[in-house]
């Protein structure tokens, strides 16, 4: 069973989005981080991680493929939320992360999608849903 949280607004800190990353990425996961063509600074940054892979891009994207690394999962665990909110809600600079097979986040990882196939699963989930009702936080939970 999948499904998809998707946060309305830019209030919640990050914390929701840590958990549910550390919990449904593993290291060894392939990965891909989608950014679009003038994000020099994230492409510098997503490099660390992984390689252009130019069968994948697009005019507009730049895609970056690499296996998951501890370095990896605690650097975007300790990243602070970006700072410019003013066009874009975003919790982490890339525009998407996709990692393993349960796992995937868009929109700067304000839409998540996961692979809820296991009741530790089920209730990692219901944990970070719990986080953002105490912070008021507006989102739309579906399962599909």
């Amino acid at each position: 069973m999948n499904c998809c949280i998707y946060t309305l607004d830019c209030n919640p800190g990050k914390e929701f989005w840590n958990f549910l990353f550390s919990h449904f990425v593993k290291v060894g996961d392939e990965f891909e981080i989608r950014c679009w063509n003038d994000q020099d600074e994230e492409i510098r940054k997503a490099l660390k991680y992984g390689k252009i892979s130019e069968e994948d891009n697009s005019r507009l994207e730049i895609s970056i493929k690499g296996i998951v690394s501890d370095e990896m999962l605690e650097e975007l665990i300790a990243e602070t939320k970006p700072e410019d909110q003013a066009i874009d809600r975003k919790f982490i600079p890339y525009f998407t992360v996709t990692a393993g097979k349960r796992f995937s986040c868009s929109h700067y990882g304000t839409e998540i999608y996961l692979d809820n196939d296991s009741v530790e699963a089920n209730a990692t989930i219901i944990w970070a849903l719990s986080c953002l009702e105490a912070q008021d936080a507006e989102y739309v939970y579906g399962i599909f």
